[in-house]
């Protein structure tokens, strides 16, 4: 007996961001889904993530090989199999005009033996409630991380304003003043172009862990 879920969400966060650090998966997940107790990364390419899950439900434990197929950049999916179930994830990113994602996923769960009787007519609004309220957690973390990550990057480019303009004010009056007779034009230009070139610092040095693997 197969059991679908829908749920729908709005982040405050551009989609790139949103697909990266959703696809980050690692053993701290435990910390954000409290029926995941356990989680090895057996492989990790760029199209794929394989896992090795340990879940918890009505006191019993469970364990679900997991294949994560990405297909950047927009849209990946799920897929557990285990002896107590079968279950598949879609998750599908729509970025909006005003800077927000929406994401949209799809679950569909079959129980297996001791949870075939589980997931009657009374438990699934119950199950519902629980996938919401971990949907809320993840987006709430999002957010949270994308607004981190806008602060370390204005706050990286300051800095590296800060350092180049300083190191290129003094060779530029070194120059001027005759201090460094060896300067010649070239160099010149050449202090000019790292000043150009490093006031915007590189995109991912200032992702958060979860996010920045896939940068690299």
């Amino acid at each position: 007996m197969a059991f679908e879920i829908f749920l729908t969400s709005r982040i405050r966060a551009d989609k790139e961001f949103v697909f990266d650090w959703w696809t980050d998966l690692g053993p701290e997940d435990t910390s954000l889904v409290k029926p995941l107790k356990s989680r090895n990364v057996v492989s990790r390419t760029p199209q794929l993530i394989l896992l090795r899950d340990e879940e918890e439900m009505y006191f019993k434990r469970m364990a679900f090989d997991v294949r994560v197929t990405l297909e950047r950049p927009d849209r990946w999916t799920a897929e557990y199999e285990g002896k107590d179930a079968h279950a598949r994830s879609e998750y599908n990113l729509i970025e909006q005009g005003d800077g927000t994602t929406t994401l949209s996923y799809h679950g569909r769960i079959e129980p297996t033996g001791f949870f075939t009787n589980a997931f009657s007519a009374l438990v699934k609004p119950f199950v519902r409630r629980v996938f919401a309220r971990e949907m809320r957690t993840f987006v709430r973390a999002v957010e949270e991380g994308y607004s981190r990550r806008n602060e370390w990057t204005k706050e990286a480019s300051a800095r590296e304003e800060k350092r180049t303009g300083i190191a290129a004010s003094a060779g530029m009056r070194k120059y001027l003043l005759g201090d460094s007779p060896n300067l010649n034009p070239l160099q010149i230009w050449a202090v000019i172009a790292n000043v150009t070139g490093l006031l915007t610092a590189r995109r991912g040095d200032a992702l958060p862990r979860r996010a920045k693997r896939f940068q690299e």
